[in-house]
């Protein structure tokens, strides 16, 4: 806040240079003009009071470096411009950046499938069922609706129709009331699995593996 106070002072300074009668028949003589940085320090307001009475008095003569202290003010100009563009970039990427965030967390809350086993038959273990649960690939999780008197902790597995085989994708969780219903939610990215039939395994507390028909698309 002090430097810009700083450089406003000089700005006036400068203006009522140029703006009044104080200005001489404009001469130049290079070697008597101040260095750059010395008028980039004018111009930046940083000038002690000695500095700043001898660069007016000289700038009131020298178009040189009035050509120089135009440059310099335009530039300056351009690097605020610039700067304020780049913040407010800033600002909008940031925003950008949360309300994707945000709205990418919703939409994965929303992609989690639903499949009430309670309308299910287990099959034998290997094969398909009278029916099949049917999810989207694109879902990010499973909430199973199990039948009355299944609460507990679970182990799950996604096989293809040979039971032999290793499981392509597990998982684990509690079960947990919504309402009336006893639901047991597990994170699953089903991506990587092609469209097709497969197998869903459930095991409760160490017991014997229950398969349902399960039908990816």
């Amino acid at each position: 806040m002090i430097r810009e106070r700083q450089y406003r002072a000089a700005e006036r300074e400068l203006m009522h240079v140029f703006s009044t009668g104080l200005r001489e028949k404009a001469v130049s003589h290079a070697a008597d003009c101040p260095s750059r940085r010395e008028l980039q320090r004018f111009a930046a307001g940083k000038s002690d009071s000695i500095q700043r009475d001898r660069l007016l008095t000289h700038l009131a003569t020298c178009d040189l470096c009035v050509d120089s202290m135009a440059s310099l003010r335009q530039r300056r100009w351009i690097t605020r411009t610039v700067f304020v563009l780049a913040s407010v970039f800033a600002v909008i990427v940031g925003a950008t950046w949360f309300w994707a965030n945000q709205h990418g967390a919703i939409s994965d809350a929303n992609r989690v499938a639903t499949v009430d086993l309670r309308l299910i038959s287990p099959t034998r273990g290997q094969g398909l069922g009278n029916r099949s649960a049917t999810v989207d690939r694109t879902v990010s999780g499973l909430r199973l609706v199990l039948p009355v008197g299944g609460e507990g902790n679970y182990d799950l597995e996604i096989l293809g129709q040979d039971t032999k085989l290793p499981a392509l994708l597990r998982g684990s969780g509690n079960t947990r009331r919504e309402d009336t219903d006893i639901v047991l939610r597990l994170p699953l990215n089903l991506s990587n699995l092609k469209s097709g039939d497969y197998l869903l395994a459930l095991r409760r507390d160490g017991t014997e593996w229950e398969y349902y028909s399960l039908h990816l698309k």
